[in-house]
């Protein structure tokens, strides 16, 4: 690529990030410490860099739009900011500076999903799997497209049969966590299904485009 086309390409990704930024102030990296922006951001990277192609894919810009409505509703935009975007043990994890339950509630939900959304593709049928010893929700299609690279180099294959849990069906259309209330276990039943729904058409729609 030529000094031109990369100066190209650099100011169409600012020019990018400006426009996403905009929209979703909380994708503005700040220094964790003192909350400012550091004095040399030049907007070639946000927030939303730490997020996984797949994710990005499968679930990325609804993750986005319903984390700017509770921000909104609970009118804490101007409060809001992530410590730290990161995926760990297969699960993407928010770290924030505090919010209202309602903004919690959205954490909670898409850190959930992310565990069902292949990491590679964003495929709503992957489960968390030993990856080499990286656990990633990977689908079967690109467990198996791994495998084919690793034989090419003369690695052990090992089968899907092998890593997948046999209770992943995919995208659940809901999920229960735990509080601790006045002594005992409090479950909470939460219905994700107008999201999953949504994902699974994105993914299916993209499967016929690239068809």
């Amino acid at each position: 690529m030529s000094k031109t086309n990369k100066r190209q390409k650099k100011k169409q990704v600012k020019m990018r990030n400006k426009k996403l930024i905009k929209k979703y102030p909380f994708l503005l990296p700040r220094n964790v410490w003192t909350g400012k922006v550091p004095k040399d951001y030049d907007y070639t990277y946000t927030e939303y860099g730490c997020l996984g192609k797949g994710w990005k894919a499968g679930f990325g810009e609804f993750w986005l739009e319903d984390l700017r409505e509770a921000l909104i509703k609970t009118n804490f935009m101007d409060k809001f900011m992530f410590m730290e975007l990161k995926e760990k043990y297969g699960s993407f994890r928010q770290y924030c500076n505090g919010a209202p339950e309602e903004v919690h509630e959205v954490i909670r939900k898409y850190e959930y999903i992310s565990e069902y959304i292949c990491y590679q593709c964003g495929s709503p049928h992957a489960c968390v799997v030993n990856d080499y010893g990286w656990y990633l929700p990977l689908c079967k299609d690109c467990w198996d497209k791994n495998n084919k690279k690793r034989a090419e180099k003369g690695y052990k294959v090992v089968s899907w049969d092998e890593v997948a849990d046999e209770e992943c069906t995919g995208l659940p259309n809901e999920y229960k966590y735990t509080t601790y209330s006045k002594g005992e276990d409090v479950v909470t039943t939460v219905d994700i299904s107008e999201t999953a729904n949504k994902i699974r058409k994105k993914f299916e729609k993209r499967k016929r485009i690239n068809k």
